[in-house]
């Protein structure tokens, strides 16, 4: 009670709140006392997103969907269903209870910062002055569509940014002739289906025909390859998609071997030629004029440079599975680099000094032409010797 101005009381009368069923008398709960609140029409948006990306990144099962969304099984069944009537082809398997989009197209909002975008568009962009160039096809299509779903203040910011900054690509291999053999080569890894091939090798007059079991697609110096298991051979062989003359998918079902490991396979190859028997310690001493050329680039990943401050001049070092393919790299700097060890590797650049003296100072016959080779010596190999 409370006294008011002119001194009378006034009550003040107390309603009992209504008891909740299951409640107990002295006000603690036998059960739930309140009531859970509805999902919010944005909370179901962002779920619903959440699965859509989900089911398109892979196959997950309801209960794992259930679990990630904090939510029951049935209300995973109840979305999966709006998302069907939304027009979005979603199914469940019967017995996995997996859940997957079948065309899988979608791409739910994402969140670019500045920084994100201007990369991502700056990378596409470049990619798309290459027509010719496989994998790269349609992204000049994507890159519009990126650009349209960045929101308006992003878009504003980059648009001075806009052929501001370019890539300068290395020279690659014209791939326009070989699109339909890198699309067969796509649905043979997707579908775990063998190949059949025609391919030229430079090093062979005649072309070759054999089943190709695809592992792995790698772009390396210039060009794309493939690395799989060539009947032909009854081995693991690499081949330069570009001199691939006829490809057909098969019906033969095959498996890449859980041991296959591209990294196992290159070995240590100086780029994608490895050569039979133990790796070599290979020391290179370089010239002040280029040492900083060379200090500045990762070219293997078993690299070591050591710097003579006294004069500017580098000692480089690297372990390599096979010699003739690092031979042609020390070739370009000329007599800027001078082979240390081991012994194998300043034998195969003294050969090559002998043949290119013959062309450019005494004229005579070099077998670095193939016509002129002589039976009796053992010629250079070529970096892409033993390889198709």
């Amino acid at each position: 009670m409370s006294t008011g101005g002119n001194g009378s009381r006034k009550k003040f009368f107390y309603t009992p709140k209504p008891k909740i069923k299951g409640a107990s008398s002295n006000g603690k709960s036998g059960g739930s006392t309140k009531p859970k609140p509805r999902t919010t029409y944005l909370e179901r948006v962002r779920r619903l997103l959440n699965i859509i990306r989900l089911s398109q990144g892979g196959r997950p099962k309801i209960e794992d969907l259930a679990a990630y969304c904090h939510i029951g099984i049935r209300t995973i069944y109840r979305d999966i269903d709006k998302l069907r009537e939304l027009g979005i082809v979603i199914s469940t398997h019967p017995e996995t209870h997996r859940v997957s989009i079948s065309d899988p197209v979608y791409l739910p909002p994402v969140q670019f910062t500045l920084d994100e975008a201007f990369t991502m568009l700056t990378l596409c962009f470049e990619a798309a002055k290459e027509p010719a160039f496989p994998l790269f096809d349609a992204i000049g299509e994507a890159t519009c569509k990126l650009f349209g779903a960045l929101p308006q203040k992003i878009t504003d910011q980059l648009r001075p940014l806009t052929g501001k900054v370019l890539i300068q690509k290395a020279p690659i291999h014209l791939h326009d002739a070989s699109r339909s053999a890198f699309e067969t080569i796509r649905q043979a890894i997707v579908t775990n289906k063998a190949i059949s091939i025609r391919y030229k090798s430079p090093r062979d007059p005649d072309a070759i025909s054999t089943t190709l079991h695809p592992y792995q697609v790698l772009f390396a110096r210039h060009a794309w390859y493939v690395i799989g298991w060539a009947g032909l051979f009854k081995g693991i062989r690499t081949f330069h998609i570009g001199r691939i003359l006829e490809e057909q998918l098969t019906v033969m079902h095959y498996e890449i071997p859980k041991s296959f490991s591209l990294d196992r396979y290159l070995r240590n190859a100086w780029c994608l030629i490895p050569e039979p028997g133990p790796d070599s310690d290979v020391e290179i001493r370089f010239s002040p004029l280029v040492a900083q050329n060379v200090a500045e680039v990762r070219w293997h990943k078993t690299q070591q440079i050591e710097k003579n401050e006294r004069d500017g001049s580098l000692i480089f070092r690297v372990r390599v599975s096979g010699l003739n393919e690092i031979s042609w790299w020390i070739l370009g700097y000329g007599k800027e680099a001078e082979v240390l060890k081991p012994v194998g590797l300043r034998e195969i650049m003294r050969k090559h000094v002998e043949e290119l003296s013959k062309i450019y100072l005494t004229g005579e016959t070099s077998f670095l032409n193939p016509l002129n080779a002589i039976p009796s010596l053992d010629p250079m190999k070529h970096p892409l010797e033993g390889f198709q």
